[in-house]
């Protein structure tokens, strides 16, 4: 299965020569995802509920956060 939507780059996504930032790709990458669960009838709110997900905090520079799974 696949998802294509189309992303405008910004200025504000681009350095002086008109190239996208690579941290940029990232909030690409996230729209992406966003819209193909809402695509195929998830939202990010009933797909955390469903999995039993939740946030403990924020996670800063140099920390070391941790993400576990369990079945």
């Amino acid at each position: 299965m696949s998802h294509t939507i189309p992303i405008r780059i910004y200025y504000e996504d681009t350095d002086a020569g008109a190239i996208a930032y690579h941290a940029s790709f990232i909030r690409f990458c996230e729209r992406g995802r966003s819209e193909f669960l809402r695509h195929i009838g998830f939202t990010n709110s009933s797909l955390t509920k469903e999995l039993g997900t939740f946030f403990r905090g924020p996670a800063f520079g140099s920390g070391l956060p941790e993400a576990r799974a369990s079945g």
